[in-house]
């Protein structure tokens, strides 16, 4: 009995610590068949990949071969509205290694675009594509072989609609991560 006890006590322990501090992270990992993020809420869709220089959603890639971070958000209603692309700055566009080591944030991601309202006509994306190395900017190198994550939080805002059903349309922070390879 009190074997059994014991067992119960630790199975519980690592249940909690292994979702506790996880249960609100969207991830992928390198090697599986997913390789896009995709959430929809309110009749908007979100989804969030990594990019090969072919343009295909990947997490693994070839030793000096560029990436880029795309994010796209959609309309899936009748309706256009306007809402506030919640990314905080301190998050997105950075890369780590898989221990949390700190890389870089990728040339191309615009500061800027944080908090900005955007209008989103029905039927429509808007799509956001920040190469890790931009050409015109080229602060970057490419990464060598290893493993990485690059992650952000986002919350829908759907607040500022005139339409009455979504008036109350804010959801808490979600937090995304992509594991990916450089091999």
């Amino acid at each position: 009995m009190n074997q059994t006890f014991y067992y119960l006590l630790l199975f519980s322990f690592i249940f909690c610590m292994g979702s506790c501090d996880k249960e609100d992270l969207i991830l992928i990992s390198p090697g599986g068949n997913e390789k896009v993020i995709e959430v929809k809420m309110y009749d908007v869709g979100l989804k969030f990949y990594l990019q090969n220089e072919q343009g295909e959603p990947a997490t693994t890639f070839k030793e000096g071969e560029n990436f880029s971070i795309c994010c796209s958000i959609e309309n899936f209603r009748e309706t256009e509205f306007l809402m506030y692309d919640h990314f905080p700055p301190d998050e997105i566009g950075k890369v780590y290694k898989s221990d949390g080591t700190f890389v870089g944030v990728a040339d191309g991601f615009p500061i800027n675009w944080v908090d900005i309202p955007s209008i989103y006509y029905p039927g429509r994306s808007n799509i956001g594509v920040f190469p890790w190395i931009r050409d015109d900017i080229n602060e970057q190198h490419p990464l060598p072989p290893g493993n990485y994550y690059i992650g952000f939080t986002f919350r829908f805002d759907l607040s500022n609609t005139k339409d009455e059903y979504y008036k109350n349309a804010i959801t808490d922070e979600m937090k995304f991560r992509i594991y990916f390879t450089v091999e």
